[in-house]
Order: C-alpha cells, then structure tokens, then sequence
C-alpha cells in the first residue's frame, strides 16, 4: 500500500515490515521500527499492524508536503490534520451517511498518531515534552488504571481533546436491535434456497448473538469441538468452546450457552452430514470444519458467510456495516446489562471500570481498560434506550 510518497510493505508470512520514503529513497525508520514494535513486542495481528502502518504513513506524508518533520507536530498540526481527514473520510465512495461513523474513523486515525508519538518519545526520538497531559506540544493522556492522566507511554491507552467528540477514539461500533435481529433470521429462513442453507446461515448469525464469536471464530469451529454424545449427557446450563481463530491469536475458552452448541451438534449430524453424503467430500476437502459451502462443500470463507448474510440484514432494516459485528454487539449490550444488573442487585460496584473488568473476558479481551470506553457507551446507549422506553410507555 501507498500514501502520497511513503510505501509501506508488510510480509506476514516472511514476519517483513519496510516504511520507505519513495522520494527521498531511504527507509522511514521511525515508522518501521514502531511497526515492529507492535507485532513482536504488543503481539498485535498483522492486520493490525498494516492498518497502524498506513494511518502514520498517511500522516507523515501529510507532513512531507507541508514541509514539516515529526519535530514539528503539536496540536495544531493535528488540528489540522484532522480537519483535513474528516472532509476526506466524508467524500469517500464508503461513507455511510452517519456522521458519528465519521468522527469515529477520523479518531481512530488519531489514535494510532497518538500511539506512535508516546512511542517515540519513550525512545527519545522527539523531545520528552512531545505528548503528555500539559505543558505538551500534544496533548494527550494515559486512561490506563495505574497511569491515568499521566504522560502516554507505548501500549497505553489515550485519551486527548484532540479526538473528535461523539465518537470516542474507537467509535461505539454498529448496533441493532433484537427486532432487527429477528426480523433477519425470518428474512433468511423465508429467503433461502435449501433447507441446508437456511439452518447454516440462521446458525452462524446465532452464535455471534448467543456466544458473542467474531466473524472469524465463528468460522474456525469444526466438528469436533461439539461431540454430541457428550452434548446430550452434558447437565450443565453452559458449554465450553475453544474457537481456533481468535482476535491476536488468543486461546480463550468461552462458556456458551448449552443449547446453542446442542443446535451446532444437530446442525452437524443433520443438515451438514447429508451435504457431505451428498456431494461425496472427505475430511481434506471439509476440513472438519461446521460451515460449508452447499456447492463444494469447502469451508465457506467469513467473508462469504458475510455477504450471504447481509441481504438478511438490510431487509429487516440494519444500516449498512459489519453484519457480524452488529450482531456480535447486542450480545456485547446484553453482557455489560446483566452485569450493571448483577452488581448492582448485589450490592456490588457498579462502576464502569467494575463492569468491564467483569466483562472483558467474556468479549474475548484479555485487557479490561480497553473495555472502559466501549462499557461507558454501551451504559450509556442501555440508558437512554430505557428513558426512550419509558416515554413511549407514558405517552
């Protein structure tokens, strides 16, 4: 990939990161080695990786034409910057039309600058008064539980005034309601070519709902993991399940509900049984893997799975977005309710950083304070929902 006059070449398989400067025709070090920072040192995916690479190169780039170095940035370069980027984001063929998944997009751009200035600061390549919570040329701050409004330093949190409000600097993420959740299954049931088809696709929408697996989990389970003679002696509410795709490449073991994996185990030796017959596929071609193709009976890939899907989604009314992850966020507003609920009937702490210590586990994240900002909107969007509620009870 390429800004206006930095490449950025990464090499998963190779583990090879290069940020080169085309014009100058000398490699960016300050970006490469930050990069390799965050793979080897954060252990962040190499999607994560790419995608940190192009926002910085995006802006450095920025700073190039403008005649300026990394010595020159403060907040009014990033001021600058971000006004810059919110007009572009908002004349981009993909924009959806929500303002809010603008200043999002924009923020999230910032907070990978963010990151990457503490970076360097820890290593002295830019002044010691770069970033931090005042008497900074950028301001900005760690919301880490032991460094809270401290100087940022790599792998913190940061919170700056610099992002844009009513965004946060991750954005709130897609949301829908149980409604439109229903209204796809029916939409998918109804819609379906084959019996097959149907149970695969309400299944798999099933699981981002009730288990809370990203589009990539979901897809990675095989049938192993849901052994259904076990299943039908199993006297506990939950089951176990070790998804072998994970976010960074996590191993968690996730409880989930015990008839949701006794549907997956139906599904197996029902439907997806009599497609394996029917198209005559062994293990190399099914891989043991739950979702097939009703065509070849190859693992359908997550991206397809998705695209099946979002005809579903758009029907019942779901704005245009990441389908699973939609989903995967009402089972997320669901966790973080019954918890709020749990704690305080127990007299418990409800704080939001409480809550997201209780919940980070259950969402697959192994680092609560990356929870804080999507528990306090999620308080806040089940709040407001209720109020909303509420009013159209008295009216």
């Amino acid at each position: 990939m390429a800004t206006a006059r930095v490449h950025v070449s990464i090499i998963p398989d190779k583990g090879g990161i290069v940020v080169y400067d085309l014009h100058a025709g000398r490699i960016l070090h300050s970006i490469t080695d930050y990069l390799v920072f965050l793979s080897y040192k954060l252990a962040k995916n190499w999607s994560t990786v790419e995608q940190a690479g192009w926002r910085i190169s995006r802006f450095y780039s920025f700073l190039l034409l403008n005649g300026q170095s990394i010595l020159d940035i403060d907040d009014a370069t990033l001021v600058e910057y971000r006004s810059r980027e919110l007009t572009l984001v908002k004349k981009d063929r993909s924009f959806r039309g929500s303002d809010r998944a603008v200043r999002s997009t924009v923020n999230q751009k910032l907070s990978a600058i963010l990151n990457w200035i503490a970076w360097m600061q820890s290593l002295g390549l830019v002044s010691q008064f770069t970033i931090g919570p005042s008497n900074a040329r950028v301001t900005a701050s760690s919301v880490g539980r032991h460094r809270m409004g401290l100087a940022p330093i790599p792998g913190d949190a940061i919170s700056s005034p610099l992002y844009l409000s009513g965004a946060g600097d991750a954005g709130s993420g897609p949301f829908v309601s149980e409604s439109i959740y229903r209204a796809a299954l029916e939409h998918i049931v109804r819609t379906a070519k084959s019996d097959y088809k149907a149970q695969r696709d309400s299944l798999f929408l099933d699981v981002s709902r009730y288990a809370g697996f990203r589009r990539g989990s979901t897809h990675s389970l095989t049938i192993d993991q849901f052994c259904q003679d076990l299943l039908l002696r199993w006297q506990e509410d939950t089951f176990s399940v070790t998804p072998k795709v994970q976010k960074l490449g996590y191993e968690n073991s996730f409880e989930i509900p015990t008839d949701l994996a006794l549907r997956v185990s139906d599904f197996i030796e029902g439907p997806r049984r009599a497609l394996v017959k029917r198209l005559g596929v062994g293990v190399s071609i099914t891989r043991d893997q739950v979702f097939l193709s009703m065509r070849t009976g190859r693992p359908v890939s997550a991206r397809s799975m998705t695209s099946a899907l979002r005809p579903a989604m758009r029907a019942a009314g779901g704005k245009k977005g990441k389908v699973i992850h939609a989903i995967r966020g009402l089972f997320a507003s669901n966790v973080v309710l019954d918890e709020a609920i749990h704690r305080r009937d127990a007299g418990l702490d409800t704080s939001t950083v409480s809550i997201a210590l209780a919940t980070a586990w259950k969402l697959g994240q192994k680092d609560p304070d990356s929870m804080v900002p999507y528990v306090a909107q999620e308080l806040s969007n089940i709040a407001r929902r209720s109020l909303a509620k509420r009013r159209r009870d008295e009216e």
